[in-house]
């Protein structure tokens, strides 16, 4: 704020320490100092640190096992995991506290949000894609589920690998750190990585930790540590390191080679399907469904083993072998079609784990009100915030619904709710400064109907980022509620032309991110449209509806939208005969009923 106490989108920053220091871990320091002038005055606890992080475990190997087991910790029941430490800067969050969090010990889950693994921040079977800053990525690990942790890789002060020499970059000196748990004798033979031992194709990371690089500089490894899969890869359209190596081959064979090295020497498993397996299976026979509705074939037997596979699907959720970011990931894309699949999201709701929570939040986000205030109400008494306040925003419109207001026996509800509602706004709005703060003020004030404060965070977040186009559509859209549309279309034109320029620029990308964009510029072209359409101005709407259909040839309302425009302007042969040519046409109940109400 200015001298006057007017808020600024701007900062008056100092900084006493460049780069991470001591307190960015421990805490402020100044009771430690107090603590190294008299060690022996027992009121200092934990050295007189604000926050005691958690010292890496250790492993052992057993008996033959190929990979050690982790011994019981020895650690303080009050220290704070490790991966919570890192988690502070290593992670995609939201921040939703109002205090410094390396002022406080609690729990990491109450001061930010975590980003969870979906597309397209992640690619499908949850590599990295975008910059993740490693978090979503360990957590989907085999590993990070059986207890390792940051600093059983890296060193806690420098960050680097253990043991680490960039100057011998091949075995045996820089698979020491995965060798620490995993036998070199059953890993690090040819019998296992298939390429000459001691070449760079044999290292650890390069089949398992593959690197991307961002900004055109800063290489970044996967941390899920997953095993390649190019069979995967031909139904998913994912990376896989076969094919990034050998370029100049082609996923199915990849993917032989791979079949062949398991039936040769298989991976060591339990025999229990995992998330991998099961991914892959789901996506045969999910692409097999889809090209047998195609050819109009039988698909009794497909629908029947999907049927069962999502009873795997259940028994995954339910399994504490399951690393919670990947139940969150299989709850993601569940169909809530039965009532397993209901039963199993509500039991979800009180998982240990508070990613799974905030991922089966998510998903009742999507209820009606009755099943969201019956099933989400109890967790605004949840101890971790990050889940009260997913709740909150899945439950924001009750207050705008004038029976939850008027109930007599809602009133301690009422009063949660509303509690809750204004820690939210509190929380987003200290961090008001970041794009995702003012996105997510206006989504719970428009649930509440509040639209003076909707503008206004739509319009913060465009101060911040002119060319956002989810504020400038969303705050078109909340002008057209208005009934100001002449303030709408500006911002339609704006978004147009930025999505246009982001077109232009993404059609060298791979498939997805220029269909993307190609979507992203007809969503805004038809609701243009639509805008001009309400004005009556169907000769000026006609064109960015035409637009829209040549961008996104296969959607039936902007279809739809183009025909109506055509009729109004007097161009009904020209519409009926666009009509009849259309493959849409068949598949759509609007589309044949139009019609048939146009046929002579």
């Amino acid at each position: 704020a200015d001298a006057n106490g007017n808020k600024s989108p701007t900062f008056t920053s100092t900084w006493s320490e460049p780069a991470v220091s001591c307190e960015s871990c421990h805490g402020p320091a100044s009771r430690h100092l107090q603590w190294a002038d008299n060690k022996e005055n027992n009121e200092y606890v934990s050295k007189g640190l604000v926050r005691q992080l958690a010292t890496e475990d250790y492993w052992q190997f057993v008996a033959n096992e190929p990979i050690a087991q982790r011994l019981t910790s020895n650690n303080d029941a009050t220290a704070m995991p490790v991966i919570d430490g890192c988690a502070n800067c290593h992670s995609l969050r939201q921040p939703i506290s109002t205090i410094s969090h390396e002022s406080t010990q609690t729990d990491w889950l109450n001061n930010f949000e975590p980003t969870r693994v979906r597309e397209p921040l992640y690619f499908a079977d949850g590599q990295i894609r975008e910059e993740d800053f490693v978090y979503g990525s360990f957590t989907q690990s085999k590993m990070a589920h059986a207890g390792v942790t940051c600093l059983n890789c890296h060193d806690a002060h420098s960050g680097q690998v253990k043991g680490y020499d960039a100057q011998q970059l091949a075995l045996p000196s820089n698979d020491g750190v995965c060798a620490q748990c995993h036998r070199a004798d059953v890993f690090a033979v040819e019998t296992h990585h298939h390429h000459p031992v001691e070449s760079e194709s044999a290292r650890c990371v390069s089949c398992h930790m593959p690197e991307r690089t961002y900004m055109g500089v800063d290489e970044r490894r996967d941390h899920s540590f997953q095993i390649p899969s190019p069979a995967l890869s031909q139904l998913l359209d994912t990376p896989n390191v076969c094919t990034e190596c050998h370029s100049n081959n082609s996923d199915a064979w990849a993917a032989e080679k791979v079949e062949a090295w398991h039936a040769a020497s298989p991976i060591i498993d339990n025999g229990e399907m995992d998330f991998a397996d099961w991914l892959l299976e789901f996506s045969r026979l999910n692409n097999r469904l889809v090209q047998a509705r195609t050819d109009n074939e039988d698909t009794t037997q497909l629908i029947s083993a999907l049927t069962t596979l999502e009873n795997k699907r259940y028994s995954l959720l339910a399994s504490t072998k399951t690393p919670a970011m990947k139940k969150s990931m299989l709850l993601d894309t569940m169909p809530i079609n039965s009532q397993q699949a209901f039963d199993t999201l509500v039991l979800r709701l009180s998982d240990d784990d508070v990613v799974v929570r905030l991922a089966a939040i998510s998903i009742i986000r999507n209820f009606d009100i009755s099943h969201r205030q019956q099933l989400l109400m109890p967790l605004l008494k949840d101890p971790i915030k990050s889940v009260r306040f997913a709740a909150t925003l899945a439950l924001a419109d009750l207050l705008a619904t004038p029976q939850f207001i008027s109930q007599q026996n809602n009133r301690k509800n009422k009063r949660l709710l509303k509690e809750n509602v204004r820690q939210f706004i509190e929380a987003y709005e200290y961090h008001g400064d970041l794009l995702g703060s003012q996105m997510t003020l206006a989504d719970i004030n428009r649930q509440m109907k509040d639209w003076d404060a909707v503008v206004i965070a739509y319009q913060r977040a465009l101060q911040l980022v002119p060319t956002y186009v989810p504020a400038l559509v969303n705050l078109a859209d909340v002008y057209r509620l208005q009934q100001a549309d002449n303030k709408a279309e500006p911002l339609l034109l704006k978004a147009i032309a930025v999505t246009a320029e982001n077109a232009r620029q993404a059609i060298n990308d791979p498939g997805d991110i220029y269909a993307f964009a190609l979507q992203q510029q007809a969503s805004v072209e038809y609701a243009l449209g639509l805008l001009y359409a309400r004005a009556k101005n169907y000769s000026k709407a006609i064109v960015p509806l035409d637009n829209a259909v040549q961008l996104s040839p296969a959607n039936t309302d902007y279809f739809y939208a183009s025909l109506l425009m055509l009729d109004a302007l007097g161009e009904r042969n020209k519409a009926l005969e666009l009509l009849r040519r259309s493959p849409l046409t068949q598949n759509n109940e609007q589309l044949t009923a139009l019609l048939r109400q146009w046929q002579p």
